[in-house]
């Protein structure tokens, strides 16, 4: 329980898509897993999250995520 509780106060988006790259990782050779991987990655910078994520760094404060 103590993980699923750190894991539930996470950015929803970007831990969607790292089990997406989990899993994908049984399934590509390593370039398209890599290029499969800075996909995800480089789509969750379009979110509310990541802008919340960046916001509470700059304030030192924990985010709230929103799954947005």
């Amino acid at each position: 329980l103590k993980i699923a509780g750190r894991l539930a106060a996470k950015a929803p988006i970007a831990l969607k898509l790292a089990k997406q790259c989990i899993g994908m990782a049984f399934d590509l050779d390593q370039n398209n897993g890599i290029e499969f991987e800075a996909a995800a990655w480089a789509s969750t910078f379009a979110t509310g999250d990541q802008r919340e994520g960046m916001q509470a760094f700059v304030e030192k404060r924990r985010p709230t995520f929103k799954g947005k």
